[in-house]
């Protein structure tokens, strides 16, 4: 957070790499962002909020896939062929 506090973009982007969390907070509860936000390092604000919302994006496919593979694991194929090619007749 403390590169985020002091508008070390460079820095921010190496520690995200590495995987720092973006969403860890205070016990203020405020964020790296929040932080960069006040300080007006709105570059470094903006990096860590998209690493924020890739993220979120990131937990939506996975919880697809995993739903997928239970799907998949658990179907019978005479079911799975039905719904592909009859459109769930």
């Amino acid at each position: 957070m403390a590169a985020a506090v002091h508008g070390r973009l460079s820095e921010v982007t190496t520690l995200l790499s590495l995987g720092a969390d973006p969403t860890a907070q205070l016990p203020s509860g405020q964020t790296a962002a929040d932080l960069a936000a006040m300080q007006g390092h709105h570059d470094v604000m903006e990096l860590l909020m998209e690493c924020v919302t890739e993220m979120g994006k990131m937990k939506e496919t996975q919880a697809a896939n995993e739903a997928l593979s239970h799907y998949q694991q658990h179907a019978q194929a005479e079911e799975v062929c039905c719904r592909v090619c009859c459109g769930g007749l």
